[in-house]
């Protein structure tokens, strides 16, 4: 709760220990974990993609992940589609959370990152406003960005953006 009534820029944002996340491993967590959720909205949920592994605080990224699936299940139609896809490029990995719910007004498009603002319709979503803020705080305590993909339609592309673990002797799929 504390957290959650702080500044939003006081720099107080905590992370654990870093240690190799693999970040396929975690989306299939999150998507075992919302199977419900989903099942009862009439939503199929998914994970798609391979390997993508980074160096972060599992919890903290798990805590954001949870956030975008759980706005994609929320606007999502009876019926739709969540992927919650994992992408590595180079130097980055991409969280990326696609759902088939109306999209972000672009009016709303830069706002929706600060607390207290939401995409739905205020009082029947369910949102505190505080979700996405607390997403891209997380992706920029990891040295990454949290981002709305805003050629994705319909619906919308919430993508977290982090650096990809350079060396590491051990196995991330």
């Amino acid at each position: 709760v504390e957290e959650l009534l702080r500044p939003p820029d006081d720099g107080r944002l905590t992370l654990g220990a870093r240690e190799p996340v693999a970040l396929a491993a975690l989306v299939a967590e999150v998507v075992a974990l919302l199977a419900g959720r989903a099942a009862r909205a009439g939503v199929s949920l998914r994970a798609v993609g391979g390997p993508a592994p980074v160096l972060g605080d599992k919890d903290r990224l798990k805590q954001a992940l949870i956030n975008l699936a759980d706005n994609a299940l929320r606007v999502s139609p009876a019926g739709g589609t969540v992927l919650i896809r994992t992408e590595r490029a180079l130097a980055t990995a991409h969280l990326a959370v696609e759902d088939q719910g109306p999209g972000v007004p672009p009016a709303l498009a830069a706002q929706i990152w600060e607390r207290g603002v939401r995409g739905g319709d205020p009082g029947t979503d369910g949102s505190a406003g505080l979700g996405l803020a607390i997403v891209r705080e997380i992706a920029a305590a990891h040295g990454g960005r949290a981002f709305l993909d805003e050629r994705y339609s319909p619906g919308a592309r919430f993508v977290i953006e982090l650096p990809t673990v350079v060396a590491y002797e051990g196995t991330l799929e």
